[in-house]
C-alpha cells in the first residue's frame, strides 16, 4: 500500500475507503477496503484487473463503491454474502452512499446525471427530481431517505455556478442556497444529520469556502464570516449537531452543539490532515498529508 483513504465510518468504528497499491503488488491498482480495530484490513476484490473504490460504510457493515473498467458500476460488499454488482452505471461523479437500507448516488440515464436511491432489500430503484443544470449531484443521505448535493458546475475562475440542495424522502429537489445572478458562486451541502440538519459552503468571487449549517426552521446560518471564515470546507454533521470541518492551517475542527471547539493538527511527520467523516461517537477518519 503507498495510499490509504479513508472515507466513511459507521457506529461500530469499522471504516471504508480505498487504498492505492504498489505496481509491483500485482492486480487492481485501487483496491476498496474495510477495517475494524479487531480484524484489520479487508480488501477486495481479490485477484483480477478491475479497480474497486469504497464510498460509503453503513451500521450493518455494508461497503458500497464502484468499478473502474470499460464503464463505472455499483457494488454493495459485506463479509457474509461477499461482493454483490448494483447494476448501475456511475457518471464522473462517483459517489454512492449508504443509509438505513438505501443507496443513494448519481447514475447514468439516457447520457445523463440522476440522482437516484435504491432500496437494497427489494432492489426497487426510485429516480430523484433530475437537476436543472449541467454538473452535480448527491453528497450524502440521512437516515430518513434525505439526500444533499449541489446542482451546477464547480469550475473556478470560469464564471461557472451551483447550488446547494436537498432532496426530500418524496425526492423533490429543492435549492437551500441559490448562486443565481451571481459570477463564480459555487454553493453545495455536503452532510446531512438523521434531524434534517445539513452543512455546507459557498465561495464567491475568487474568496476562500465559507462553511454554513441548514436546517428547515433556521436556513442558512454561517460558521464564522462569509468573507473571512478560518473554515475552508466542512466534511461531516452528526445527530448530535456536531460539525466536522477543515481550516485554514492544515488542520481539522470539530464544532460541539455546547460551543465547545476541538482542533484536529497532523503529526510531526505529516503537513496537514484532511478529515473526511464523523461518527456519533466522536470518531474521526480521513487523510494525512
Amino acid at each position: 500500500m503507498i495510499l490509504v483513504s479513508a472515507v466513511a465510518i459507521n457506529g461500530k468504528g469499522e471504516v471504508a475507503g480505498t487504498v492505492i497499491m504498489d505496481s509491483a503488488s500485482g492486480g487492481p491498482r485501487f483496491r476498496a477496503f474495510k477495517w475494524s480495530e479487531a480484524g484489520g484490513f479487508n480488501f477486495f476484490p481479490g485477484p483480477g484487473t478491475i479497480s474497486f473504490h469504497g464510498t460509503g460504510l453503513d451500521d450493518d457493515g455494508n461497503v458500497v463503491g464502484f468499478t473502474e473498467g470499460s464503464v463505472r458500476e455499483g457494488f454493495i460488499w459485506n463479509e457474509a454474502r461477499g461482493l454483490r454488482p448494483l447494476d448501475i452505471r456511475l457518471p464522473e461523479l462517483n459517489f454512492l452512499g449508504i443509509r438505513a437500507g438505501r443507496v443513494f448516488g448519481n447514475a447514468v440515464i439516457q447520457g445523463q446525471a440522476v440522482p437516484y436511491r435504491l432500496d437494497i432489500a427489494s432492489d426497487r430503484f426510485e429516480q430523484l427530481q433530475a437537476l436543472s443544470k449541467v454538473g452535480g449531484g448527491v453528497l450524502d443521505v440521512n437516515d430518513l431517505g434525505e439526500g444533499v448535493g449541489y446542482d451546477g458546475e464547480v469550475n473556478y475562475g470560469f464564471g461557472g455556478t451551483s447550488d446547494a440542495v436537498i432532496w426530500d424522502k418524496a425526492g423533490t429537489r429543492t435549492v437551500v442556497f441559490s448562486c443565481s445572478g451571481e459570477y463564480d458562486c459555487f454553493a453545495r451541502l455536503k452532510a446531512i444529520n438523521s434531524n434534517g440538519v445539513a452543512v455546507g459552503s459557498v465561495a464567491t468571487d475568487g474568496w476562500p469556502p465559507a462553511a454554513f449549517r441548514w436546517s428547515r426552521s433556521t436556513g442558512v446560518e454561517y460558521l464564522g464570516s462569509r468573507r473571512h471564515c478560518c473554515l475552508t470546507d466542512v466534511a461531516d454533521v452528526t445527530d448530535d449537531g456536531s460539525i466536522l470541518a477543515s481550516n485554514h492551517l492544515g488542520g481539522g475542527i470539530i464544532f460541539r452543539q455546547s460551543g465547545a471547539v476541538t482542533f484536529i493538527w497532523p503529526p510531526s511527520t505529516h503537513r496537514s490532515v484532511e478529515p473526511r467523516a464523523m461518527n456519533q461517537q466522536g470518531q474521526v477518519v480521513g487523510m494525512v498529508f
